[in-house]
């Protein structure tokens, strides 16, 4: 009978433990880095609470100047955030695409604000579109193996090198768009 009682308890702390440890782990991932794959699912960056946020069907996490979007699939963000977010940069290796009328800021110590592995799509759907992205990276603020493909919105993109690199055409830049993007 004791050896059961002890069994239980033994069980019972056990469970408190992992429990109060999972919830600190949760506690410390409230970022996101390249560790989260966000596999192409469509992402929103929001304004909540006074922070900004990004949220796909794979969860929600808080934005901030430390923070690493990637995704190994096409990955769409709708920019609806009311305060610009400044964070550290974006990698897809596939298409990137942006829409909405929030501001986004890569700006990384690394080579590449934005690094898309093929199409970038910024604003292509919404003519007319006031969002706006700026990358800067010690190479190059975007680097794009593909197309640039653009309707509304701006880019400002810096780098060291370049402001933007990009292995292919650069198309659709409309008049809507107020400032050129700096190619050095």
């Amino acid at each position: 009978m004791k050896f059961n009682l002890l069994k239980k308890v033994l069980v019972t702390a056990g469970v408190l433990a992992v429990t109060f440890l999972a919830g600190g782990l949760k506690a410390d991932a409230a970022g996101i880095d390249f560790n989260t794959d966000l596999k192409g699912y469509d992402a929103t960056i929001s304004t909540v609470n006074g922070k900004n946020v990004i949220s796909t069907k794979k969860g929600t996490w808080d934005l901030d100047e430390n923070s690493q979007i990637y995704s190994s699939q096409d990955l769409k963000i709708y920019l609806n955030n009311t305060t610009p977010v400044t964070i550290d940069s974006i990698y897809t290796k596939k298409d990137l695409e942006f829409s909405g009328a929030g501001e986004l800021i890569a700006d990384t110590e690394g080579q590449f604000g934005l690094n898309v592995g093929n199409h970038l799509k910024a604003f292509k759907y919404t003519k007319n579109g006031v969002g706006k992205v700026v990358a800067t990276g010690t190479e190059a603020g975007m680097r794009v193996e593909n197309e640039v493909q653009m309707e509304g919105g701006s880019i400002e993109a810096y780098g060291q090198q370049y402001g933007l690199w990009c292995n292919n055409d650069i198309s659709r830049i409309t008049a809507q768009q107020s400032k050129p993007l700096p190619l050095m």
